[in-house]
């Protein structure tokens, strides 16, 4: 009798298990909360898709600040489709295989062919997946909806796949029962009603349903005999290779023309020699134009150091750290007081609207996030320490730095536009710092 009660996969894995998992990881504990700049990420990324989400499915994604507002149908197209895009890169590598886990054993038990041959395989997953879970997430990790993730693998074999004893389609029903409910008044009987009502009608034959070539991008993919897949534009590109292959008439027997050379006149090419000298004139001038700014703002950059000397800081190309071992390259190069001189010079003219936001983007001119996941402050939970490095010193100096250049700048350029709420301040701060 047990078996005849198969687990619902809508609500106990979509509305169950991705859920809590996703409220875990935007509102949960910090050792596995995500921070607010990657949670905008992943819903960037979300919304970046909609373009891409085929017509099949009845909604697009939203972003996580609509969570709470998500449907069941949004849950289960993030754990089968769009999650492992989206997530990769973002969350930790041991959160993230944990993940896969789940996901790779619910796209097995949902596909019918899948479930028949590798049915003990997701089993095993979503075992790991359990006990996995214990050690990331804690103890209040395994609810009800977890431990029922140990027996939805046998009733998936039972009954096919899950989407067969799921209750998606008994969901989408309801709309059409909600029409047949005209007031508050006796709702059973109605639906009575009219399901005898539809039931006397005349039943007319069905129309042949024809297939229709999509042309649109999110539409125009489809599956080939032997199981691949091509999308229109490609197909299209076939069509009419395999029409100039097929042709009977050889390209061999295709006399070829050629091009005659164009000829100008002496009046024509004087015009254009005239033309591109008065370009050329123009780019030179708009290049001394920009060197005599780039010097001006130097001038006031050396100003701003407070050491009383107008020289022309040198320009640098600095590259982001993609790695570890050219962060501590670079970490060696900055003992070196000119270069680490060189390097705050350059860095601390990439600004922000406050020091905060100026801090992140000269974390991000240094390295990379794959590469300053491996560091804290303190070189907490197995990580480096960032506390002690030379780097550290020139992130701390950089913030401090912008703010009395752009005071400077702003005084000698009253065009450009500082952040907001900088300029009423600019006359008191100019006078403390010049």
């Amino acid at each position: 009798m047990v078996r005849c009660f198969p687990i619902d996969y809508m609500h106990q894995a979509c509305l169950g298990v991705m859920k809590r998992l996703l409220l875990i990881w935007t509102r949960g504990d910090r050792a596995v909360r995500v921070s607010a700049s990657q949670k905008k990420e992943i819903s960037a990324r979300l919304l970046s898709l909609r373009d891409c989400i085929p017509s099949a499915f009845v909604r697009k994604p939203r972003g996580l600040e609509e969570l709470d507002r998500w449907k069941a149908t949004e849950f289960r197209q993030f754990l089968l489709y769009t999650g492992k895009i989206v997530l990769k890169g973002i969350l930790p590598d041991d959160v993230y295989l944990h993940f896969l886990s789940f996901n790779v054993a619910m796209a097995i038990l949902v596909c019918p062919s899948l479930v028949q041959e590798h049915s003990k395989y997701a089993n095993e997953l979503l075992q790991y997946f359990v006990e996995k879970g214990r050690t990331l997430y804690g103890q209040e990790f395994l609810v009800y909806n977890t431990h029922t993730m140990l027996h939805i693998a046998s009733d998936a074999e039972n009954f096919g796949c899950l989407e067969n004893c799921s209750a998606f389609m008994f969901e989408n029903y309801l709309q059409s029962l909600k029409k047949m409910v005209r007031s508050g008044r006796h709702p059973l009987i109605q639906v009575s009603k009219r399901l005898e009502e539809m039931s006397k009608q005349k039943k007319t034959p069905n129309k042949t349903n024809v297939q229709k070539i999509s042309t649109r991008a999110r539409d125009c993919a489809y599956i080939l005999s032997g199981g691949r897949c091509c999308d229109y534009e490609t197909a299209k590109k076939w069509s009419k290779r395999a029409a100039v292959q097929s042709s009977v008439e050889s390209s061999d027997d295709v006399p070829k023309r050629k091009k005659r050379p164009v000829c100008l006149s002496s009046s024509d090419e004087d015009h254009l020699l005239s033309l591109l000298t008065q370009r050329i004139i123009s780019i030179e001038s708009e290049m001394k134009a920009m060197r005599s700014s780039t010097a001006a703002l130097y001038e006031l950059y050396a100003r701003a150091l407070g050491d009383g000397t107008s020289q022309r800081v040198e320009e640098m190309n600095l590259d982001v750290c993609g790695t570890m071992e050219e962060l501590l390259s670079l970490e060696g190069k900055i003992k070196e007081e000119t270069f680490r001189n060189r390097v705050t010079h350059h860095l601390s003219l990439i600004g922000g609207p406050n020091p905060g936001e100026n801090t992140r983007r000269v974390m991000r001119a240094l390295a990379s996030y794959s590469v300053w996941k491996g560091f804290s402050l303190k070189g907490k939970k197995g990580k480096r320490p960032l506390l002690n490095m030379n780097i550290m010193k020139v992130i701390k100096t950089c913030p401090v730095t912008i703010d009395r250049t752009w005071i400077l700048i702003l005084a000698a350029c009253p065009d450009l536009k500082p952040v907001p709420g900088f300029r009423h301040q600019l006359p008191a701060l100019n006078q403390a710092c010049l």
